[in-house]
């Protein structure tokens, strides 16, 4: 399992896999946190719509994302952290360059 922080306009992309009570992750109890889980169950889906159902501005209800990815595969959980870094980097020019990547 893993856990992503993503963060607009900052791009930030940050993958807690090691330290998974990290302070950082603490952050994500904020009110009306976006959360999303990804599982062996529903990747697909999520990766094939993520796009559409998850918008990002500089507005505190749209600037961030925690996600969990927990297939059963740190590499495949990784593999569909970085598609979906991918698809971020399509949509928004700040996820093009100079991303803050950060492996905790």
């Amino acid at each position: 399992m893993i856990k992503v922080y993503i963060n607009y306009p900052n791009s930030d992309f940050s993958i807690y896999e090691i330290d998974l009570n990290h302070p950082n992750i603490q952050k994500n109890n904020k009110a009306n946190q976006r959360k999303l889980l990804i599982n062996s169950y529903n990747f697909t889906e999520e990766l094939l719509t993520f796009k559409t159902k998850y918008k990002f501005s500089s507005n505190s209800i749209e600037n961030d994302l925690w996600t969990d990815i927990d297939t059963g595969d740190m590499m495949f959980d990784k593999y569909i952290a970085f598609e979906i870094l991918k698809k971020l980097s399509e949509e928004y020019k700040p996820f093009q360059n100079n991303i803050i990547f950060r492996k905790f």
